[in-house]
C-alpha cells in the first residue's frame, strides 16, 4: 500500500505507472525523477481516489455506467451524467485524504488541484482538457476539489468521447495530482514535432501570454508566437516589437523541450509558466490531435493591429470618426467614446477605440447594439476617413485594406451550424428594437433578457417620478412602441422583459434626478431590484411599468416579465400579488426570477414557488460572491487571474451555479443564464452545458461564438 498522498520531491515510490497514478501524473513523475523543472507536486493515487466511493455508490456506478453503454442517446447520457456525478458530489471526503493533505501543504499557500485519468495523455487518446483542474486554490479548498475533480470523470463528454471509440467505461479510473501554485510573470504551451522522412528538421512552436495561462487555454487572448525551424533559428514571431519571452527563455524553453523530446521519442505537447525568472513545466502529453499547419509560418504581409477584443463579431469596412458624417457599413474610429457619440455608434458596422477595456463606454454600448468592437490599440495607431480596415471582435485585431472574403469565410462557417442541435438552447440578449429587427434571422429559441434601461434612457426626458400628463403619457407609448417592435420580430419565440434596474447613480443623472434619488456610497448594493419596485417612493414609477405592461398584453402574447435583484422569497411573492393585482395575467406570461445574490440561492427552494422560471444573473452574483464592486477598475484583469477571482475556475462560485441548476431542476422549473460570463468564457459554457442547463442567453453578435462551443462540447467535433 502506498502512502495517500505522494510528495515528488521526496517519493517513497520507485514508479509511478499510468494504472496507478493517470497519464497526466505518471507524465510528471517520469519528469521528476530526470530533475526537469516542474512545481513542487503531491500526487494522490487511483486506489485512494477509489476510497471516496463505497461498496453501495459504486454498485450505483457500475450500474449506471452499463447503462450508458446500452442507451447512449444525448438525452440519455445528459441524465447519466448527472446521476453520476451528483452520487460523487455526495460523498464525504474520506478522513485519510483530509489528514494527509493537512500534513503535506501548508495554509501559507495556495494549490492547483489536477485531474489525472488513467486513459488521458495517451499517444492515442488524449481527453486533453476533458477532466476538471481547479487553480490557486487554498489549503482548505483542496480535498473538495479533488472530489470534484472525480465527479468530471463521468461528464456527458467523457461518456460520449469513450462510447464513441469503444471505450469500456468501466476503465474510466482517476488520480490527482496537487501542485503548488506557480503565479506566473508568463504562461505558454509549446509543441515539439520531432524530424521525420517528411520534416527534414526539427519543428517548436511556442505561444505566450503574461499572467495565468487561462486565457490562452481559453481562447480569449492572442499569444505572443513563436516558431522555430529546429532549436535554435526563430523564423516567425508574432509580434516583435511586443515580445512575451527574452531570447535568453526562448532558447532555456528550447533546450527543455528537446531534452524531453529525446527522452521520450514522442512528440510533445508541453505546458510551461514562469515565475521570477524560473522555467517550470507544468503539464507534459504526447502531441496526438494538433494539425500540421499550425507549424506553418505566417505568410500574412498586412499589418495587424492588437487591442482588446471588447464585443464579438467582424466588420470590413471604411473608416469614419466622431468629428465625421457617418460612412454606411463604415467603421467608428476614436480615441475613446462618450455617450453622446451615441448616435455614431448605432450608425457603425463597428468600433475602434485607441484607449479603454472591456468596461470601457465603447464596449460596453457595442455590446448592447451588438456590434463588433476592438479597443485599446494605443495611441500610436491612427487611420484616415475612408481607410478600409478589417476587425475582429473575438481575437482583438485591426488589419488594415480589405479583408471582407476573411468576413465571409467567417460567416459561412456560422451559418453551418444553424442546422445542429443541441441539447442546450440559446437565446439572445437584447436592449434595442433595431438590434431585435436585425437578429430576428438568428437560430435563437427565443430572447433570453430584455433590458428596459435603453428604452427608459430613450424615451424619458426627465425622472419617471417627475412625469406627469402628457409626457407620461408620450414615455409609456415610446416603450411600448419599443417592446412591441421586439415581440413582433421574435413572435411565436417568447420574450423575457426584465423589469427596470436602474440604479441610484443612474437614476441621478436624468434631468431633476437629484430631487428624487439618494446619494448612495455603493448603488450596486442600494435602492434597486424588487426592493425598489415594491417601495413607496418609487410607486409612481412602477405604475408607470405596469401600464407599459397592461398594454403590451394587449396585443401580444409571447412575452415574460423578469424580476431583478431579488433578495428572499418573500419580496417575490408581494411582487407577484402586486402584478395580479395590477390586472396581468400570470398564467399568459410567465413570471421570471432573476437570481443575482447569494440570498436568493439560499431562498431558492421557496422562490421556485413564486416564479415559473429562473435565470441566472452571473454578473452581479460575480460581484456579490467574490465581494467586488464591477465598476471598479482597480479590480484588474491581472489580479484576478493571479488570485483566482474567476467565475469559470473557481470551484465555490461553480458549486454556487452548480446548486441553482440543480434546484431548478428538482422543481422542474427552466433554468438559464444571461450574464456576461458566457459570451466569451468558453470553459464557463463547458461547465454550464455539463450541468445541464436549459440556455443560455447570449448577445447577438456572441451567438455563434457561443454556438460553436456547445457543438464542440456536446459533439466533440463540428458535425
Amino acid at each position: 500500500m502506498t502512502s495517500v498522498v505522494v510528495d515528488l520531491c521526496r517519493p517513497d515510490t520507485p514508479s509511478f505507472p499510468v494504472s496507478s497514478y493517470g497519464g497526466k501524473a505518471s507524465q510528471l513523475a517520469d519528469l521528476e525523477g530526470r530533475e526537469f523543472p516542474i512545481p513542487r507536486t503531491f500526487l494522490i493515487s487511483v486506489e485512494t481516489i477509489e476510497e471516496f466511493v463505497p461498496a453501495h455508490a459504486h454498485e450505483q456506478i457500475l450500474t449506471l455506467l452499463n447503462l450508458a453503454t446500452a442507451r447512449s442517446t444525448r438525452e440519455n447520457l445528459d441524465q447519466i451524467s448527472a446521476q453520476l456525478q451528483q452520487i460523487i458530489h455526495a460523498l464525504p471526503v474520506p478522513i485519510t485524504i483530509s489528514r494527509a493533505i493537512n500534513l503535506h501543504l501548508s495554509p501559507a499557500l495556495s494549490y492547483a488541484v489536477r485531474s489525472s485519468s488513467v486513459l488521458e495523455d495517451g499517444s492515442v487518446h488524449s481527453f486533453a482538457g476533458q477532466s476538471e483542474s481547479y487553480l490557486n486554490l487554498p489549503k482548505r479548498e483542496v480535498p473538495d476539489a479533488i472530489r470534484a475533480c472525480l465527479a468530471s470523470l463521468y461528464t456527458t463528454r467523457i461518456l460520449h468521447y469513450c462510447i464513441e471509440r469503444q471505450i469500456d467505461l468501466k476503465q474510466l479510473r482517476m488520480g490527482v495530482l496537487v501542485q503548488e501554485m506557480i503565479h506566473s510573470d508568463v504562461s505558454g504551451i509549446l509543441f515539439y514535432r520531432g524530424s521525420s522522412e517528411s520534416l527534414q528538421t526539427d519543428i517548436v512552436l511556442i505561444e505566450a501570454v503574461r499572467g495565468l495561462g487561462d486565457r490562452l487555454a481559453g481562447g480569449l487572448e492572442t499569444p505572443a508566437r513563436y516558431l522555430f525551424a529546429g532549436t535554435e533559428q526563430c523564423v516567425d514571431s508574432s509580434d516583435p516589437t511586443n515580445e512575451v519571452l527574452t531570447p535568453a527563455e526562448l532558447c532555456h524553453l528550447n533546450l527543455i523541450a528537446k531534452e524531453i523530446y529525446e527522452l521520450k521519442g514522442f512528440n510533445l505537447d508541453l505546458e510551461f509558466a514562469i515565475q521570477n525568472e524560473t522555467i517550470f513545466i507544468v503539464q507534459c502529453r504526447p502531441l496526438t490531435s494538433v494539425c500540421g499547419s499550425i507549424f506553418e509560418r505566417s505568410t500574412t504581409t498586412d499589418e495587424q493591429i492588437q487591442g482588446a477584443g471588447a464585443s464579438p463579431g467582424i466588420a470590413c469596412g471604411p473608416v469614419f470618426l466622431s468629428t465625421d458624417r457617418p460612412i454606411p457599413g463604415g467603421i467608428l474610429f476614436d480615441r475613446m467614446t462618450t455617450p453622446d457619440m451615441l448616435p455614431l455608434i448605432r450608425e457603425a458596422a463597428g468600433i475602434v477605440t485607441q484607449q479603454g477595456g472591456l468596461t470601457c463606454h465603447a464596449a460596453i454600448v457595442s455590446r448592447e447594439l451588438g456590434k463588433p468592437c476592438v479597443v485599446g490599440i494605443g495611441t500610436e495607431h491612427t487611420f484616415a476617413r475612408g481607410e478600409l480596415i478589417t476587425i475582429n471582435g473575438i481575437r482583438g485585431w485591426v488589419r488594415r485594406g480589405d479583408h471582407s472574403e476573411l468576413c465571409e469565410k467567417i460567416r459561412t462557417e456560422d451559418r453551418q451550424l444553424d442546422d445542429i442541435r443541441t441539447s442546450v438552447r440559446l437565446q439572445l440578449n437584447l436592449s434595442v428594437p433595431e438590434v431585435a429587427t436585425r437578429s430576428r434571422s438568428l437560430p435563437a429559441e427565443g430572447v433570453g433578457l430584455v433590458r428596459l434601461e435603453f428604452l427608459y434612457a430613450h424615451a424619458l426626458e426627465m425622472h419617471p417620478l417627475a412625469l406627469s400628463g402628457s409626457q407620461r403619457e408620450q414615455a409609456i407609448q415610446e416603450i411600448y412602441q419599443g417592446l412591441a417592435e421586439i415581440c413582433e420580430a421574435f413572435a411565436p419565440r417568447r420574450v423575457m422583459i426584465r423589469m427596470c434596474d436602474f440604479k441610484t447613480n443612474e437614476y441621478r443623472q436624468m434631468p431633476d434626478g437629484v430631487l428624487y434619488e439618494p446619494r448612495e456610497e455603493n448603488p450596486m448594493l442600494g435602492w434597486r431590484g424588487c426592493m425598489r419596485l415594491l417601495s413607496k417612493q418609487n410607486r409612481s414609477a412602477f405604475e408607470l411599468e405596469l401600464e407599459i405592461f397592461r398594454r403590451l398584453s394587449k396585443s401580444f402574447a409571447n412575452f415574460d416579465i423578469m424580476i431583478p435583484f431579488i433578495r428572499t422569497a418573500p419580496e417575490l411573492a408581494e411582487l407577484r400579488l402586486k402584478l395580479q393585482e395590477a390586472g396581468l395575467d400570470l398564467r399568459r406570461h410567465r413570471l421570471i426570477a432573476l437570481i443575482e445574490t447569494v440570498s436568493a440561492v439560499d431562498d431558492l427552494a421557496e422562490i421556485v414557488k413564486q416564479a415559473d422560471g429562473v435565470s441566472i444573473g452571473s454578473n452581479d452574483l460575480y460581484q456579490l460572491y467574490f465581494g467586488l464592486d464591477r465598476d471598479n477598475d482597480r479590480f484588474d484583469q491581472l489580479y484576478l487571474e493571479r488570485y483566482g477571482i474567476l467565475a469559470s475556475k473557481h470551484p465555490g462560485f461553480r458549486q454556487l451555479i452548480a446548486r441553482i441548476i440543480a434546484t431548478c431542476k428538482a422543481a422542474n422549473r427552466s433554468i438559464g443564464i444571461c450574464g456576461q460570463v458566457t459570451s466569451f468564457d468558453p470553459e464557463m459554457i463547458d461547465f454550464l452545458v455539463d450541468q445541464q442547463i436549459d440556455y443560455i442567453s447570449c448577445p447577438p453578435n456572441a451567438f455563434y461564438y457561443v454556438k460553436r462551443q456547445i457543438v464542440l462540447k456536446e459533439h466533440g467535433q463540428i458535425l
